[in-house]
């Protein structure tokens, strides 16, 4: 979290993920916070490429459909936060997303 009026996360993605040229692509994600039940396929989805495989089938996770954004929703999670783009003077030099 980095401010709450108006509401803003920071986030980190590696430029060698699958998942930042989606997000430099569409300006759109959704970060799911998970509960510790499904603490182990949440590493499973941190440590699985989802250019060559399926996350949602591989891991038995529940794909959900954002109202606000196109990103998919994960059905098992606490919390779902819709989120876009709304800053990108970072992401060149550190990975570093404002959403």
């Amino acid at each position: 979290m980095i401010e709450f009026e108006p509401p803003l996360v920071g986030c980190v993605i590696s430029n060698l993920n699958y998942s930042f040229g989606l997000l430099k692509a569409n300006q759109r994600m959704c970060v799911n916070i998970p509960t510790v039940e499904i603490a182990e396929k949440v590493v499973g989805c941190g440590n699985t490429s989802g250019a060559k495989v399926n996350k949602f089938k591989k891991l038995g996770l529940t794909p959900k459909l954002a109202s606000k954004v196109g990103a998919p929703l994960i059905e098992e999670c606490y919390a779902n936060l819709e989120c876009r783009v709304v800053d990108t003077k970072m992401v060149a030099k550190y990975c570093f997303f404002i959403l």
